[in-house]
């Protein structure tokens, strides 16, 4: 857990997170076993979830399970990009469609931050999880993100993440970001080498706004071979899939 981060409050998100992994009713020993938690806060935390109405517990055989009120938390976000489930359906076809791994992130101010990832079914693959984060800058995610931004916006950021980076290899140069910027913004799409995952692509897509302006990119990454034998393939098949899900 990073140091930053409240004991109680990542052992919440952590135990969330695993029923989202194993989509299973739970005990607090099965899941104090699995996070290498003590099982006395691990119950803790599950009674004070049960109690606001986030956990059921089943006292016959004492396991957890996550409410519908947990399911509907930020439902709102999501149904702002594609009511009734429209983009859990489009990441669920493309993945089909593809066999890649398909992943939403967001912008987090230096960082692209994976928000929902559905693994790839290729043997090599992007390994990610939700909450995983990546340089803004170094990632193909966080260059899409930013290309919904204005040039003035995008050049505060370049200049705030070269200031805070004591690495002189890893400053960009603002002149070449925004020329980057600028073609995936005239393609459509963002396609290039992952920096942070050697032998790995990605195709990068921006999504309609958020409330409050904030955007969503999709991604279908894989091993560069893979993405580039496949890639007009991939961004025909995603640019329809998007067209018919949320209409762009």
């Amino acid at each position: 857990m990073a140091d930053d981060v409240v004991k109680s409050v990542g052992r919440v998100f952590e135990i969330m997170e695993m029923f989202d992994d194993v989509q299973t009713p739970l005990s607090a020993t099965q899941i104090a076993r699995a996070l290498n938690l003590p099982q006395s806060s691990v119950v803790a935390v599950l009674k004070s979830m049960t109690t606001l109405g986030y956990l059921a517990f089943d006292k016959l055989d004492r396991r957890y399970l996550p409410t519908v009120r947990l399911a509907l938390l930020g439902q709102w976000l999501v149904e702002s990009i594609g009511p009734d489930g429209r983009l859990m359906h489009l990441i669920n076809d493309i993945s089909i469609a593809t066999q890649e791994t398909v992943s939403l992130s967001v912008q987090s101010d230096l960082y692209s931050q994976f928000i929902r990832v559905e693994p790839g079914r290729k043997p090599l693959t992007l390994s990610v999880k939700a909450g995983d984060k990546l340089p803004l800058l170094q990632s193909i995610n966080g260059l899409v993100a930013l290309s919904g931004r204005s040039d003035a916006d995008i050049r505060s950021y370049i200049e705030r993440a070269n200031k805070r980076t004591r690495d002189v290899s890893e400053r960009r140069d603002v002149g070449a970001v925004l020329g980057i910027i600028n073609a995936y913004r005239v393609q459509g799409y963002g396609y290039g080498s992952a920096q942070a995952a050697r032998g790995i692509a990605a195709l990068a897509w921006l999504l309609p706004a958020l409330p409050g302006g904030r955007r969503t990119v999709l991604s279908v990454a894989g091993a560069e071979a893979s993405i580039e034998e496949y890639k007009d393939d991939i961004v025909e098949k995603v640019t329809s899939l998007l067209k018919a899900h949320l209409d762009v």
